[in-house]
């Protein structure tokens, strides 16, 4: 029993460390905040607050990340296999008309990825 300020008595039960350390929510893991320096855009119907500049970025429940696996020339990018395979990510960097060089990507289940870009409107 825990006797309170205004004279009551309270009887408080113990738990074991194990169930209470797994009904504590898990802290996410931040990796950092993004600062946007000149930052001009306009704020979605509703929010009238200070237009956000700082960014939190924290750890996805599911990794996004994707890295390199496999690069390769070829002397006709339009008919190549991981161009028409809309499976397959791959990006073909264009040197001439007949030589390109394509890289092509798969998941990487350890790293995040996030996108940054500006959305512009016309007023």
């Amino acid at each position: 029993m825990v006797k309170r300020s205004d004279g009551s008595e309270v009887q408080i039960f113990a738990e074991s460390a194990d169930s209470i350390d797994s009904e504590k929510p898990k802290p996410q893991v931040k990796y950092g905040e993004l600062v946007i320096l000149g930052y001009n855009g306009s704020l979605p119907q509703g929010d009238r607050g200070r237009k956000r500049s700082k960014f939190v970025l924290y750890k996805k429940p599911e990794p996004t990340g994707v890295r390199r696996s496999i690069h390769y020339t070829v002397n006709t990018p339009q008919s190549s296999q991981a161009i028409l395979d809309t499976s397959q990510h791959s990006i073909s960097y264009t040197l001439s008309r007949n030589h390109a060089v394509i890289v092509e990507y798969t998941s990487d289940d350890q790293t995040d990825m996030f996108q940054v870009s500006s959305c512009w409107e016309s007023r």
